[in-house]
């Protein structure tokens, strides 16, 4: 990989449940926020663009049974170098999707 392609790689900040559960927990259930956010002084220099960029966050929450937090993360990536692609299913006759089947980046 070259220095050029680290910067698809995104710059993540992981926070532990205050609950102190184990970091190898059972994950049965995900939380994503996905928004646009522009860089700062830090995070425009990690990610080698300039201040102001459009940055794409998604903060992402786990949950063990009880919907009990395991951990929090916002991952921060450069708006030119990634986007997601969503396969959502439908059941016949239902107008609204009813399970979402697949969420993975894209990187360029």
């Amino acid at each position: 990989m070259s220095v050029a392609d680290s910067f698809s790689i995104p710059f993540v900040k992981a926070y532990r449940s205050p609950l102190c559960l184990p970091l190898d927990s059972p994950v049965e259930q995900d939380r994503y926020r996905i928004k646009a956010v522009n860089a700062g002084v830090d995070m425009a220099r990690h990610l080698a663009v300039p201040r102001g960029r459009a940055l794409l966050l998604i903060e992402r929450t786990s949950f063990t049974h009880g919907d009990k937090q395991i951990y929090y993360q916002r991952r921060y990536y450069r708006s030119d170098r990634v986007a997601y692609n969503l396969e959502v299913e439908r059941r016949p006759g239902e107008a609204r999707p009813t399970a979402l089947r697949d969420f993975e980046p894209v990187f360029t």
